[in-house]
């Protein structure tokens, strides 16, 4: 079925249309011009564009949130993580969104990151309230930070993040699970690294 918010670009291109039927109308009864026809196609391409602005499709939230995670890690702020975990989280090193905030707090500690470079690379929705988000991170490490100094300048992440939607329609982490580092399968026990 079709979903208009998930692309409101369709009321741009009926805006297209619409002008040149107007102008067709406009030319062929050239004695009776109606002016406000070409408000249709003006009045279409403002509720493309409002509902682009105003409504935030599941998608869209999704992506809001795995930047805003990416954003965090980045910025090593534990805070701006902990809003973003299910209460209910659960993964396969962590038993609860409280050993995974005190192991992020252990581990994001400056200087150690000075970008993160993130690509989705699937979406897909369980049922009406979960989704699976897998992506890549490529993290830029502080030149300052131990991880450069002694192993290497940068490493790319690829993350599962299973994701469950909320009452008030806000999606939260509910599990997350490294997949590979540098292409080579891994896990949580992975990263434990000692500095």
């Amino acid at each position: 079925m079709y979903n208009v918010f998930e692309t409101p670009i369709a009321f741009l291109i009926a805006a297209v249309i619409v002008l040149f039927i107007v102008w067709i109308i406009q030319a062929v009864s050239a004695d009776r011009r109606r002016w406000w026809l070409w408000l249709i196609p003006i009045l279409l391409t403002l509720i493309g564009m409002g509902l682009d602005f105003f409504v935030k499709t599941d998608n869209e939230k999704i992506q809001i949130l795995v930047s805003t995670f990416s954003k965090a890690v980045q910025n090593e702020d534990t805070d701006s993580i902990a809003p973003l975990i299910s209460d209910n989280y659960n993964d396969s090193y962590h038993r609860s969104k409280k050993s995974l905030l005190v192991h992020c707090r252990r581990r994001l500690r400056p200087p150690l990151i000075r970008k993160n470079i993130t690509r989705i690379a699937s979406l897909e929705f369980g049922s009406e309230t979960t989704a699976v988000v897998t992506f890549t991170m490529r993290i830029v490490f502080d030149e300052q930070s131990i991880i450069y100094q002694n192993y290497k300048p940068l490493l790319l992440v690829k993350i599962r993040l299973d994701i469950i939607r909320q009452s008030d329609k806000n999606w939260l982490i509910r599990q997350a699970e490294i997949l590979a580092l540098d292409r080579q399968p891994a896990g949580w026990a992975d990263i434990n690294y000692n500095y």
